[in-house]
């Protein structure tokens, strides 16, 4: 009988052995597949990660200012308003015109064609009148340009006020970055290359407590409260107001040239807001 139970306790046991690789190396390729898995996961974030970056870095290098859309005078043969039955030439400056569907100079041979009368059209029309109301100045650098510089993008305003928040009885101190001077270029076609100076002319500051805005013309970008005075944008504070908001709009006016032409447009504007909740602290004196 014991040799019996020795018998099946070292059968057991030489079972036990010759399973023992199998559930190892069973083992191993879990793991090595739980590996190659974690591989894979690695990789491909590291790769969503290196094309974040890029795309980041691509939006960085992106220009300030967008091209504008090409801009000209777009003549059009359209039923009269005064003569009904009859026909003239709407001119209409736009903006978006496709550079496939012509050029500057291509729209004013058109215009120039219809208006001398050189051809009969399908609406049985030839020499057609300019529509009433329509602008009779003839295409030039001076209403292509400033259609144009219009179109610029103007550096997006960041101002701020430190700590971020202001203190009732206390001067709060307004910096308004990024609203450098810049130059402009970009070619037009038909008419060359157009050219503009870009120029800050006033900073407008809407404190948001109900009192007049604040309007600067002497160049101030502001400067925190150790700055020069001459610099200084500030405004004191009265009533508590956790929701407060300070709005400030920047003008500009760019000189511009064009074919031989130049001038000014003036009065273009963007705006943005700056959360500034107002705190009131108070003195308290504590007894010794």
């Amino acid at each position: 009988m014991l040799r019996l139970t020795v018998t099946v306790i070292l059968a057991l046991f030489l079972s036990l052995l010759a399973s023992a690789p199998a559930s190892a190396s069973s083992a191993d390729d879990e793991i090595d597949a739980f590996a190659e898995d974690d591989k894979l996961t690695t990789e491909a974030g590291d790769r969503t990660q290196q094309q974040e970056q890029q795309n980041a870095t691509q939006s960085e290098n992106e220009p300030a200012n967008t091209e504008p859309a090409i801009g000209a005078w777009r003549a059009s043969v359209v039923p009269s308003t005064e003569d009904p039955g009859s026909f003239c030439v709407d001119r209409t400056f736009v903006f978006g015109v496709d550079p496939e569907s012509g050029t500057a100079a291509e729209w004013a041979a058109q215009e120039a064609f219809y208006l001398r009368g050189d051809t009969i059209d399908e609406m049985g029309g030839a020499g057609f009148e300019l529509c009433a109301g329509t602008p009779t100045d003839e295409m030039t650098a001076d209403l292509v340009a400033p259609g144009f510089v219009r179109q610029v993008r103007l550096p997006a305003i960041e101002p701020r006020i430190d700590p971020g928040f202001a203190i009732t009885g206390l001067p709060a101190y307004l910096v308004v970055e990024n609203q450098d001077d810049f130059l402009y270029s970009t070619d037009i076609p038909g008419w060359g290359t157009l050219a503009a100076d870009f120029r800050l002319e006033r900073v407008e500051v809407d404190w948001g407590d109900g009192t007049d805005p604040q309007i600067y013309t002497d160049g101030r970008r502001g400067a925190p409260y150790d700055g020069p005075a001459g610099l200084q944008i500030s405004h004191d504070y009265r009533n508590v107001d956790t929701d407060n908001q300070v709005e400030v709009t920047t003008t500009w006016s760019a000189e511009w040239s064009l074919a031989g032409a130049s001038g000014t447009v003036a009065g273009m504007s963007t705006t943005t807001d700056l959360e500034l909740p107002i705190r009131e602290y108070r003195a308290v004196r504590v007894a010794p």
